[in-house]
């Protein structure tokens, strides 16, 4: 219902936050292949925030990774997941493939507000 309601206005922007984290897995799939089927055919662009890495792979052309509200990494969805640069994005992407990740110790002496917010 609320996707439809969503599209009723003809919109050429869809954001969708969430959309299908608290959903039975057989529910995403076909949640997320009507997503794709309304990108296709009524060409809307959408903003996609998901903290499911696979989700995101499969519905997404462009990715911005955010940590701590900023981005810190952005690119084509092979650009993000074949050659992730920067750590917080190899991490996430190593968590979703099962692997235990740890946030590396600081090793820099000063701290300041300038720079990448994952290192301070």
């Amino acid at each position: 219902m609320a996707i439809g309601r969503a599209l009723a206005s003809e919109p050429s922007l869809l954001i969708a936050d969430e959309p299908v984290s608290s959903l039975d897995v057989s529910i995403q799939a076909q949640i997320i292949n009507l997503f794709v089927d309304i990108k296709n055919e009524f060409k809307i662009s959408m903003i996609f925030i998901s903290h499911d890495l696979n989700i995101v792979r499969f519905i997404s052309d462009d990715i911005l990774v955010l940590y701590k509200g900023s981005i810190v990494e952005m690119g084509t969805r092979d650009d993000i997941f074949l050659h992730p640069i920067h750590p917080y994005t190899q991490m996430l992407i190593k968590a979703s493939q099962g692997e235990f990740c740890a946030v590396q110790e600081k090793t820099d002496g000063a701290i300041t507000d300038n720079g990448c917010k994952y290192y301070r």
